[in-house]
This record gives C-alpha cells, sequence and structure tokens, in this order.
C-alpha cells in the first residue's frame, strides 16, 4: 500500500525553504498564500508526448495539522491520503479493500518521521511546489490582478519541483502566471513548457480558494483500517 503514493509523485519538496518571489509584492502575496490557515486546492497536472496526453488531477484540503489530498489519472487509476492530527492515513490502490474491509494503512505521524518519503510525497501533491516555483520565477504585474514571466529551468528548486511533478522530464520554456485575489491571496497558478528536442509539453493549472474555511476531516472508521504495526507483524 506504501507505494500507491509514492507511484504518483516521488518525494523531497517538504523542508525546502520557501524561495523568495524577486518582485516584492509578489513575495508578499506568496507567503501570506503559504500562511493561509486553510485552504482548498486542485491541481491539473498534463503532459502530451506525440500527441499522446497523459493527466493527473489533485484535490486537496490543507488545514492547521490536517491534509487530504486525493489523485487520479485520467486512466482511472486512483489513490488518497490524509493526516489529520497525530495520525497519517493510505489509501488502498482504487479504494479496493483488503482482507473484507481494510482500505487503510493508518501510521502514527511520530513513528513514520515527519520527513519521511512517504508524508514528503503526500505534501507534494499540495499547491506548495508551485508557490516556489512562482517564487524563483522572473514574472512581473500584469495588466489586472496578476503576475506573469519566464522560468530558469535550471534553477535548482524549479528542477526539483518541475521534474517531480511532471514524472521526472526536464522542461524547458518555462513560463510561469500566478493569479491575486481581492484578499492578496495567490488564487491561480498556470506553468507551461516544452521539452528540448520539442516533443513533449507540460501544462500545469492550479486553482486556490476557500481561504479560511474551517476543515472537518473524518478518518477511516475503525475496521477500516490497519495500523502499521500490525502490518509489520503479519508480514
Amino acid at each position: 500500500m506504501r507505494k500507491a503514493i509514492l507511484i504518483v509523485l516521488a518525494a523531497g519538496l517538504i523542508g525546502t525553504p520557501v524561495a523568495s518571489a524577486r518582485t516584492p509584492g509578489l513575495g508578499h502575496a506568496i507567503r501570506a498564500t503559504e500562511s493561509a490557515s486553510s485552504f482548498r486546492y486542485s491541481i491539473v497536472i498534463s503532459v502530451v508526448r506525440s500527441s499522446l496526453p497523459a493527466q493527473l488531477t489533485l484535490r486537496g484540503v490543507s488545514g492547521r495539522g490536517k491534509l487530504f489530498v486525493s489523485a487520479r489519472q485520467a486512466s482511472g487509476s486512483a489513490a488518497a491520503a490524509m493526516i489529520d492530527g497525530p495520525f497519517f492515513y493510505e489509501r488502498a490502490p482504487n479504494g479496493v479493500a483488503v482482507d473484507g474491509t481494510i482500505r487503510w494503512l493508518r501510521v502514527p505521524i511520530d513513528a513514520s518521521g515527519r520527513s519521511s518519503a512517504a508524508l514528503n510525497a503526500v505534501r507534494t501533491m499540495t499547491p506548495a511546489p508551485l508557490l516556489r516555483v512562482l517564487g524563483e520565477s522572473h514574472a512581473t504585474p500584469t495588466q489586472g490582478s496578476g503576475f506573469a514571466g519566464k522560468v530558469n529551468y535550471d534553477d535548482p528548486i524549479v528542477r526539483s519541483a518541475i521534474t517531480r511533478l511532471s514524472g521526472g522530464i526536464e522542461f524547458h520554456g518555462l513560463r510561469v502566471t500566478g493569479r491575486l485575489g481581492d484578499d492578496g491571496l495567490i488564487h491561480g497558478i498556470r506553468v507551461t513548457g516544452i521539452t528540448a528536442d520539442g516533443t513533449t509539453t507540460l501544462g500545469i493549472q492550479a486553482r486556490l480558494f476557500a481561504f479560511g474555511r474551517p476543515v472537518h476531516l473524518t478518518p477511516p472508521a475503525e475496521g477500516t483500517f490497519m495500523d502499521q504495526q500490525l502490518m509489520q507483524l503479519s508480514e
């Protein structure tokens, strides 16, 4: 079950300080967005290689000590994970029950380590890496409420974020746009790029909304999850 989440996206972004934006107004908006008490989001990642599209859709909600994210590929494969207080939950691939009713693996966060690969992978499936890309860009204000500009593909922070979100593919010609809401927070991020040989294109569209609304997560019920310690004993 542990591989279900790790296959979707690689780990490694959480724990890296958010980059300072080159544009002061943009930097303030990014920091305010990162500091929001809660928000909902959706991220659509599209990679088109030789006219063959692949798409991953992420939907989630983030609050203080709480995170729920679901991931679904265009092929129908799905995964989900949850952080609720001291516990981290991973859902079985496509929600298929194991041993009759078990659909989740529960891991105490202190036991798994706050910087473990699984936790980092789940947190990567949030707007955090895209905010880092926006912060590293040469974006300048546009007409209306937004910023747009180029991104250096070889910037270490950008390369780390984009290659993980795109399945390890390196894209050039990166451009990013950020849309501000009336509250001064980042409500939208768009990233586009193309490989050096021109055969593969990248499109990432993120939407952030419902800032500050209460987050109430319902953890899996008794009988639908297995504790990691018990799973290890049964192996």
